[in-house]
């Protein structure tokens, strides 16, 4: 919820505008028995385009249309209002309270600043409290209107597994084994291409299936060949030389020989996993809060409607 709270406050902020002495030109709307008027309209409609269009130019055909976007969501706003007080949905000041404090500990801002924030934008503290008590109060109602009545079934989770069971596979992996040919300090040409044939020999010997412990072995007494396991790696965590050395290797198989400045390496592959399925208890809450999401979008908007059907609404622009 305190993720919520600060996200609407933030709109709140944004969209609001400063109550004056309201001259009612026209009626834009009657929604039930409340009248929207084209001041309202035209006042909401400035405040959205002046933090929406940034200073683009938009033809009367876009304006025309925005405007229209505009009176919707207003009419939408009173159908919340009205359906609040049916209810009888309150947000007490304590609540307001926390919902201040809370957005104010999340933007590292003092009562102060965000004051002085809310006066450049010509707003006062009281205002914008009132605002986020409206908004905290639709908040309430599409809790108990919307969220309240949906349900995920552990039959709808584990088909969503079964359906996107590649969003839960770890990441592909390697498991490599490693033989190195050291090269000496101020090696000479002749010893450089001695080292490449033994490195090239034992590339030989583990493509004929010998064991990698049994070659090293064949090299106990030079210090300068070492090797064994590498450990696992996924895509991009080996050297560029390495990725193109076991790149198409499968199970088993070992690269040419890779030059480097300090010698010569083999690499081989003891495993190549396209990555295991997390297990099913580690992602079912993680399934559920897409599918609950999902459905309460989808109710959301079935709510918005039965709300409109069941008022008198008529649109006069």
């Amino acid at each position: 919820m305190k993720r919520l709270l600060s996200t609407i406050a933030v709109l709140a902020l944004l969209w609001a505008v400063p109550v004056g002495a309201e001259v009612v030109s026209r009626i834009a709307a009657v929604v039930n028995e409340e009248v929207i008027t084209t001041r309202q309209l035209d006042l909401e409609l400035a405040a959205r385009m002046a933090t929406e269009a940034r200073g683009e130019t938009l033809s009367s055909a876009a304006v025309e249309a925005r405007r229209q976007t505009v009176l919707s969501e207003l009419i939408e706003q009173v159908l919340i209002r009205q359906r609040v007080a049916e209810l009888g949905i309150e947000v007490s000041d304590g609540e307001v309270d926390e919902a201040v404090d809370d957005i104010l500990k999340q933007n590292n801002l003092s009562g102060e600043q965000l004051e002085e924030a809310l006066r450049l934008q010509g707003m006062s503290f009281a205002e914008y409290r009132k605002n986020l008590r409206k908004q905290i109060e639709r908040y309430k109602l599409i809790g108990r209107e919307v969220q309240a009545k949906v349900e995920v079934t552990n039959q709808e989770i584990r088909a969503y597994f079964r359906e996107h069971i590649d969003e839960f596979r770890e990441a592909p992996f390697l498991r490599l084994n490693r033989m190195t040919f050291a090269l000496p300090p101020r090696a000479s040409g002749e010893q450089v291409e001695a080292l490449r044939a033994e490195a090239e020999k034992a590339a030989a010997r583990l493509s004929a299936g010998e064991d990698l412990y049994t070659v090293l072995l064949g090299y106990a007494s030079d210090p300068g060949v070492d090797g064994g396991d590498m450990g696992t790696f996924v895509e991009g965590e080996l050297t560029a030389a390495f990725e193109r050395a076991v790149e198409g290797l499968g199970e088993g198989d070992v690269s040419p020989v890779v030059e480097a400045a300090e010698g010569f390496h083999l690499l081989q592959v003891a495993e190549r996993s396209p990555g295991s399925i997390r297990p099913y208890d580690s992602v079912e809450d993680e399934i559920t809060a897409v599918l609950k999401e999902r459905k309460t979008q989808e109710r959301l908007q079935a709510w918005s409607e039965e709300l409109k059907k069941g008022a008198y609404i008529d649109r006069r622009l």
